[in-house]
């Protein structure tokens, strides 16, 4: 008996080693051409659960002491700026791989900075996404995060360190935005023309995709587990 338990053993470690060194397909974007490599699975495991471990952290160092939802956006916004540069010069690479590597790096462009508030909102326990508005011409974008906090979505240009106020003094949720009910914060990109934008914004941000959720395990495997009974209808 004790002999047929130790080939089922070594069995089923022989299929988990087998199924844990598969190579499987990762991705790096530089400068906007996408190359696609293989890594073994377990080595891609382990790096996300790293990542994850990471975001947690910083997170939690950078909201510490912070009490209301508000406090800590305003800290995940202030870290942001002031550690991932945007004014970098123009024959630096531009990569497009995980969000962990922008932090690391300290440089990105518009979307990439959005994907590094957002995460670290969402690691704060705060819903966050962004979305691209594309102008009434078709030919400029603008990227805008958006933060759930206090129960309404707020909406924070990041790339430009801005924010909106509404009526009553408080950052500015979509609906102020999509009422016309708010103002300009006074920062280094209050010169921006952000009305064309917002008037095609409500097509945008119904849409939005919580895209920080799928830096969490759980929520990843839960996203990964919905693709795949949606393939199979």
């Amino acid at each position: 008996m004790r002999k047929h338990k130790l080939i089922i053993f070594s069995l089923i470690f022989a299929v988990c080693l087998t199924a844990l060194n598969m190579p499987v397909p990762t991705r790096q974007g530089v400068n906007y051409s996408v190359r696609v490599y293989k890594i073994p699975l377990y080595i891609k495991i382990m790096e996300f659960i790293d990542r994850d471990y990471r975001y947690r952290r910083l997170s939690l160092e950078i909201t510490s002491g912070k009490r209301s939802e508000k406090e800590k956006v305003m800290a995940v916004l202030g870290w942001v700026r002031s550690s991932i540069k945007t004014d970098f010069p123009g024959g630096w690479p531009i990569y497009d791989d995980h969000i962990l590597n922008i932090i690391i790096r300290g440089y990105g462009a518009s979307d990439q900075i959005a994907d590094v508030f957002t995460t670290l909102c969402a690691y704060s326990g705060l819903p966050a996404g962004w979305a691209r508005i594309i102008s009434p011409d078709q030919k400029r974008s603008l990227v805008l995060s958006l933060v759930k906090f206090d129960g309404r979505w707020r909406v924070f240009d990041v790339f430009r360190d801005m924010w909106f106020i509404n009526d009553e003094g408080d950052v500015a949720s979509t609906d102020d935005i999509l009422a016309h009910r708010y103002k300009k914060a006074l920062t280094a990109g209050s010169d921006f023309d952000y009305e064309e934008y917002f008037k095609n914004m409500e097509q945008y941000i119904n849409g939005i995709t919580l895209r920080p959720k799928k830096q969490m395990p759980l929520q990843r495997i839960m996203y990964e587990a919905s693709n795949l009974f949606k393939d199979e209808q």
